[in-house]
C-alpha cells in the first residue's frame, strides 16, 4: 500500500463499535441446590427451571415462582413460558429492577420460591453483565473509553477484566465503570500497548462472568483525534494516545504547497506518551507531520514550518543555485519532487554544492525545464526545501513515467503507436542491464572487502553490549546505535538501529564505526565481518549543582552536597570557593529519582530533587538592646547593628530601631554571625556612647547593654545672661507703689528660667525628644528676655501706675503663679516639630480673651490682665523671622502667661488689687 492509499484508508474514520447489536449469548454457567431447581444466565436474562413432580405440578398449571436476587425480589413469574419433559422453564428479566445496577452482583445471593413451597436457594452466582453500544468511542487522554448500554451489577469504580484480541495478539484488558454505569474506561497497559500496535481494530469479548459484545473498535483513527503536534525550536513534538514509551517510531514529513508527496522522515523514541524528533531549525514548507510504527499510521496533524528559499534551474539543466542557504563547499542528499502532484521522482546521495550553486551534472544527472520541489540535506547545516519553476514541462529529462532515476534514458511518447514497443524493448533492456549489475555488485562486494566473511554475505549480525561506564552494568534501555561504514565509497550509508542492554542486530556486511547516537557522548567502536562484538561504554552524565543563597545571587562555599540514588547508594561533596559541586550520575539513573540534600553551617538544610541550584535559607537569630544615658533607661532611641564580619558583611544589612518606653528593642532575623551595636546621636555633640559587640546564633536571643554619656554645661556668657534676666524680672515689681501684680506676672518668667538650671542633669529627656541643651538654653534666654520687655511695657500703663498707686493701702501681698512647668514638658514642647504651636496660640489667646470680657463686670477694672493679654498676642505675631526651636520658645512663654491671666482671678489677693475703685 502506497503512504497516499495508506492515508486515504484511515482518514475521516470514526471509531464505531461494529455489529454491537448482536448480543453473545455464552452463559456465566448454572447451579442449582437441588435436582429440582435450576439457574442460569443469559445476556440481561435469568432463566429458572423447576421440576414439576418434586413440587406436585402437572402438565395443565400454569404455576409461578417468586425470584430474589441479593435480598431484592425483583420478579413475579405470571407463570412458565415453556413446559416440557416434566419441567417449567421461566425468564427473569434482570433489567427489571434499576437497584441491581448499582450492586456488586459478583456473588449474588439468588433465592426461588416456587408457588407450590418447598423453598430452595441457589448461592454465590456472578450475575455481573455488560452490553456495549454501537457507537461512541472515544478516547479521554490516553484512556479508551467504551460506551455501555446495559450495565448489571457492577456499580460505579468497579474493576473488570476484558479479553482484547487485534491482529492475532491476544491480552487482557482492565477496565473501570464510570459515569453511572454509562462508560466503560480501558486503561493504557501492556497488554493495550500490544494490541493497539498490532492491527487498526480492537476485538473485545467476555472475561469471567462479564459478556460483552464481540464488537470490533477502529482504535486507531479514535486515538487520532487526539494527536497533537508542536514546533519546539530544532524540534518537532508529537502527543498522542497510541505513543508508547520505549518504542520507536517513524515521523513522516509531506507537504501540502501544491499537493507535494513525501519530503523526508525522520524516528525518534517515545517517553511517556510524547515523542520528539529532531528536525532542524531553519524554515521549511507548510507541512503535514505522520507518526508510524510499521505501516499503521497513529494519526495526522498540521505544523507549519514556514517557506523555504528560491531556486533557479541553469539552462542545461545540471546546475541549481539556491539563494544563499549553501555557501562554502560540501555535500548534500537531494530528494526530488515534480509533475503536478509533486510525487517523489528521486533521492539523490552526495550531490556536491559550490557557492550556493548544487551541481547535478557531477553525478551524471540533469533536470529539464519544469517545476519541482526540492528538498535538501547538506552535510552541514539544517534541512531546508525549495521551490524550482522553470515552466515548460511535467516530468524530469530523460525520465520514463516518473521513475526514480535522472538522466540516462532518451524521452518517448508513449501515446504513439511506435512509442509502445520501444518502450517494451527498452523495458527488458533495463532489466536484463539491472540483472547483471547487481550481480557483478554482489561479486564485487563479496571478493572485494577486505573483512568479508567469505560467500558474498550482504548482511551480518553484530552482537553489541551497551554498558553503563560508571556501574558496568548493562543499560536497560532503548538506545540508538549508528553504525557508519569506514570506507569512504561505500555503498552504504549509516544505518541506526535501537537495543535494550545486549542485542543482536542486522547491518550490512562491511566495517562500520559504531557509536550511540546521544548528544554529547563520542565513544565510537567498530565491528566488521571478522569481528561481529562490540561493547561500547556509555559515560555517566554530569551534574554541577550551584548552592547560594535564598534571594541573593551570593554564592557559598564550604556547603555539604550529599546525592542520593534511586537504590540507596549516596556520594558526598563540599562545595568550593564559587559555591559548586560536581557530580557523576549513572547513564541508567533516572536523574528524577535522585535527592540531594544540602548543609552548612550557617544555613538551613534542605532536601530536594536534584537540581542545577540549590537556594538555603540563613540561619537566624535576634539581639536585645537596653540603651541607657547616665544609667538611666533611654526611651525613643535608635539604636543602629551593624555586621562585624566577613560573612554577615556579605549577607546582612545595618538595621536600624527605635527604643521603646522601657529604653530597649528587639532586633529580629539577623543572620547567625558577629555584629556591633551603637546608639545614635550622630546629631549630639553632648552625648558620648561606645559601642557594643555580639555573636548572633541560630534561633536564640542575645542581650546587650549600651552606656552613654550626657556632657552639657551653661557657659559663663549663658549664666550671666540668666543672672540679668533674674535681676530684670525683680525690677518689675515697684518699690514705691502696691507690686502684687507686677510679682506675680515676673514670677511667671521666674519659673520659665529656672529651668535652665535644671538642663545639666537632663540628658534623657534632651537625648529622647532630639532636643539640643545648647539650642534649647539660648531660645529659652531670648523668649523670657524679650518677655520681660512686654511684661514692664504692660505694668507700666498709666491706668496700671495709677492703680497701684491707690493700692498702697491694702496690706502687702506677694502672691506666686502656680503654673507646672518642668524640664521634661518645657524639652518636649521645643522638640515637638509636628504640633501646630501657632495655632495652639491662637486657640488658646480666644479662650482667654473671653474670660477677661466675662469678669470685666465682676471687678472694677481687668486693665494689668487686659494690657498683659495684649502684649503676649502682640508679641506672639511677629516670630517669623526666628528659627523654628525660637518660635516654640516664645510660645511657650505666651501661653503661661495666658494660663496666668486666666488663673489670676482664683487668688484673692489679686482680685482685691482689682475691685479698687479710687485711683
Amino acid at each position: 500500500m502506497t503512504m497516499g492509499e495508506f492515508s486515504r484508508s484511515v482518514v475521516g474514520i470514526v471509531a464505531v463499535l461494529v455489529a454491537a447489536s448482536v448480543v453473545a449469548g455464552v452463559g456465566v454457567g448454572g447451579a442449582a441446590a437441588t435436582d429440582h431447581v435450576g439457574i442460569e444466565q443469559s445476556g440481561a436474562t435469568l432463566a429458572v427451571t423447576i421440576d414439576q413432580s418434586a413440587f406436585g405440578i402437572d402438565d395443565t398449571e400454569n404455576a409461578t415462582v417468586a425470584v430474589e436476587i441479593a435480598g431484592t425480589e425483583i420478579a413475579s413469574g405470571e407463570g412458565a413460558v415453556s413446559t416440557s419433559g416434566g419441567t417449567n422453564r421461566y425468564e427473569i428479566d434482570l433489567t427489571a429492577d434499576d437497584s441491581l445496577a448499582d450492586q456488586d452482583l459478583s456473588s449474588a445471593n439468588v433465592t426461588v420460591l416456587p408457588e407450590a413451597g418447598n423453598e430452595s436457594t441457589v448461592s454465590g452466582l456472578d450475575l455481573r453483565y455488560v452490553k456495549l453500544s454501537d457507537s461512541g468511542a472515544r478516547y479521554d487522554g490516553s484512556k479508551l473509553v467504551l460506551p455501555v448500554s446495559t450495565a448489571i451489577g457492577i456499580p460505579d469504580g468497579t474493576t473488570v477484566e476484558l479479553a482484547g484480541r487485534a491482529g492475532g495478539e491476544s491480552g487482557t484488558l482492565t477496565a473501570t465503570m464510570r459515569s453511572s454505569g454509562t462508560e466503560l474506561v480501558v486503561s493504557r497497559t501492556d497488554a493495550f500497548a500490544t494490541l493497539a500496535l498490532a492491527d487498526r481494530n480492537l476485538s473485545v469479548s467476555s472475561t469471567g462472568a462479564v459478556e460483552l459484545d464481540g464488537g470490533t473498535y477502529n482504535i486507531r483513527e479514535n486515538a487520532g483525534e487526539e494527536a497533537g503536534a508542536s514546533l519546539d525550536g530544532s524540534s518537532l513534538v508529537v502527543n498522542h494516545p497510541l505513543l508508547f514509551e520505549e518504542r520507536e517510531y517513524t515521523l513522516t514529513i509531506t507537504t501540502t504547497q501544491d499537493g507535494a508527496d513525501v519530503l523526508t522522515t525522520r524516528s525518534g523514541i517515545a517517553g511517556d506518551g510524547s515523542i520528539t524528533v529532531e528536525h532542524g531549525g531553519t524554515a521549511q514548507a507548510e507541512t503535514e507531520v505522520t507518526f508510524e510504527h510499521g505501516d499503521v499510521a497513529l494519526g495526522t496533524v498540521a505544523v507549519s514550518l514556514g517557506t523555504g528559499p528560491t531556486a533557479d534551474l541553469s539552462a542545461d539543466g545540471q546546475n541549481v543555485t539556491v539563494n544563499g542557504r549553501l555557501g562554502g563547499e560540501g555535500e548534500t542528499n537531494v530528494t526530488v519532487f515534480a509533475g503536478e502532484s509533486y510525487e517523489q521522482r528521486a533521492q539523490l546521495s552526495g550531490v556536491p554544492y559550490q557557492n550556493n550553486t548544487v551541481l547535478f551534472g557531477e553525478t551524471g544527472h540533469e533536470l529539464a525545464n519544469a517545476s519541482y520541489l526540492l528538498l535538501f540535506e547538506p552535510d552541514s547545516g539544517e534541512p531546508f526545501a525549495s521551490s524550482v519553476d522553470a515552466g515548460g514541462g511535467d516530468a524530469l529529462v530523460n525520465s520514463v513515467g516518473g521513475g526514480s532515476s535522472l538522466g540516462f534514458l532518451p524521452s518517448f511518447d508513449l501515446g504513439t503507436a511506435f512509442g509502445i514497443p520501444i518502450l517494451a524493448i527498452i523495458a527488458v533492456g533495463v532489466l536484463f542491464a539491472l540483472i547483471v549489475i547487481v550481480a557483478v555488485w554482489f561479486l564485487i562486494r563479496g571478493n572485494g572487502d577486505d573483512n568479508a566473511g567469505g560467500g558474498g554475505t550482504s548482511i551480518m549480525e553484530v552482537n553489541v553490549r551497551l554498558l553503563d561506564g560508571m556501574t558496568n552494568e548493562l543499560i536497560d534501555q532503548p538506545t540508538r546505535i549508528e553504525f557508519e561504514p569506514t570506507r569512504e565509497r561505500s555503498s552504504n550509508g549509516p544505518v541506526t538501529r535501537t537495543i535494550r542492554g545486549e542485542d543482536t542486530v542486522e547491518v550490512p556486511q562491511t566495517t562500520h564505526r559504531v557509536s550511540p547516537a546521544l548528544d554529547a557522548v563520542q565513544q565510537t567502536d567498530s565491528v566488521s565481518p571478522a569481528n561481529q562484538q562490540v561493547k561500547l561504554s556509555i559515560p555517566p552524565k554530569s551534574e554541577q549543582i550551584t548552592v547560594q543563597a535564598a534571594g541573593t545571587d551570593i554564592r557559598l562555599p564550604d556547603a555539604t552536597v550529599e546525592l542520593a540514588f534511586p537504590d540507596g547508594s549516596t556520594d558526598e561533596r563540599t562545595t568550593d570557593d564559587d559555591g559548586t559541586a560536581a557530580f557523576k550520575v549513572p547513564y541508567t539513573v533516572d536523574e528524577r529519582d535522585c535527592e540531594l540534600t544540602v548543609d552548612h553551617d550557617r544555613y538551613r538544610s534542605t532536601t530536594t530533587g536534584l537540581t542545577g541550584s540549590v537556594a538555603l535559607e540563613p540561619l537566624t537569630g535576634g539581639a536585645r538592646v537596653d540603651a541607657r544615658l547616665d544609667s538611666e533607661r533611654a526611651p525613643d532611641v535608635d539604636v543602629v547593628v551593624e555586621p562585624d564580619d566577613e560573612y554577615t558583611q556579605r549577607v546582612a544589612d545595618p538595621k536600624t530601631a527605635t527604643t521603646g518606653a522601657e529604653g530597649a528593642v528587639l532586633v529580629e532575623d539577623l543572620p547567625v554571625g558577629a555584629y556591633v551595636a551603637h546608639l545614635n546621636f550622630e546629631d549630639s555633640d553632648t552625648v558620648e556612647t561606645t559601642p557594643a559587640s555580639f555573636e548572633v546564633t541560630a534561633d536564640q536571643q542575645v542581650t546587650e547593654t549600651i552606656d552613654a554619656t550626657f556632657s552639657f554645661q551653661l557657659n559663663d556668657d549663658q549664666r550671666r545672661r540668666i543672672d540679668d534676666l533674674h535681676r530684670d524680672i525683680s525690677e518689675l515689681t515697684p518699690s514705691n507703689r502696691d507690686g502684687a501684680i507686677p510679682y506675680y506676672f515676673g514670677n511667671v518668667l521666674s519659673t520659665v528660667l529656672s529651668t535652665v538650671d535644671e538642663f545639666e542633669d537632663a540628658g534623657v529627656v534632651f537625648v529622647s525628644h532630639g532636643v539640643d541643651p545648647d539650642d534649647a538654653t539660648e531660645a529659652t534666654i531670648m523668649a523670657v528676655d524679650d518677655a520681660v520687655d512686654y511684661t514692664r511695657t504692660a505694668m507700666t500703663n498709666k491706668q496700671n501706675v495709677d492703680l497701684f498707686s491707690a493700692c498702697r493701702g491694702l496690706r502687702e501681698a506677694r502672691v506666686k503663679w502656680d503654673g507646672d512647668v518642668s524640664v521634661t514638658n518645657f524639652v518636649a514642647f521645643l522638640g515637638d516639630e509636628k504640633a501646630n504651636h501657632r495655632q495652639e496660640m491662637i486657640s488658646r489667646l480666644e479662650s482667654v480673651d473671653g474670660i477677661l470680657n466675662e469678669k470685666q463686670d465682676a471687678v472694677s477694672t481687668v486693665t494689668p490682665a487686659r494690657d498683659q493679654y495684649d502684649q503676649v498676642r502682640e508679641h506672639a505675631t511677629g516670630l517669623q523671622d526666628l528659627s523654628p526651636a525660637e518660635q516654640r520658645a516664645h510660645f511657650f512663654v505666651g501661653l503661661q502667661f495666658l494660663d496666668a491671666i486666666e488663673s489670676m482671678f482664683d487668688q484673692p489677693e489679686l482680685v482685691d488689687r482689682l475691685e479698687e475703685t479710687v485711683f
